[in-house]
């Protein structure tokens, strides 16, 4: 994975990254990302590999994870598979692949260029369908430990 330079942008000023965080994480029916979480996140960085079906990003909030958490989250669904990796210093990457259309990029590849507008109707509306039907991937979903 190639990133580009890293910045700071707070999370709340990409509503549908936020969005489909909290969203992915509730579907996962184990994992829970907290509103209040998700509002001392910052992102650092996306991901430039270049793939379509990569929608890769990173995180970082100002505190360390707490208590014992596991250090990855591996999603399938059936519009790709999304990994939630904690890391050391607080950081979190959302690892999406697998799939050519996650309905945030194109928002996060605005706010990352600098450019906060608000989403479209249109934008919304494919987040919100991307929701709509998705199911469980064949791999169902695994907690990984080191």
């Amino acid at each position: 994975m190639r990133i580009k330079k890293t910045i700071s942008i707070p999370l709340h000023k990409a509503p549908m990254c936020f969005s489909f965080i909290k969203r992915i994480a509730d579907f996962s029916g184990f994992l829970s990302i907290s509103e209040e979480v998700l509002e001392t996140m910052y992102i650092t960085s996306m991901c430039q590999c270049g793939d379509n079906d990569c929608g890769t990003f990173t995180l970082k909030r100002n505190e360390e994870w707490g208590g014992e958490l596991p250090d990855s989250y591996i999603i399938d669904t059936s519009k790709g598979v999304v990994i939630i990796h904690l890391l050391k210093n607080g950081y979190m990457e959302i690892e999406a692949i697998m799939y050519d259309h996650f309905p945030y990029k194109p928002e996060l590849k605005r706010v990352l260029q600098g450019n906060f507008k608000a989403p479209s109707k249109k934008e919304c509306a494919q987040l919100d369908a991307y929701f709509s039907d998705i199911a469980p991937g064949d791999m169902k979903t695994i907690v990984v430990d080191n």
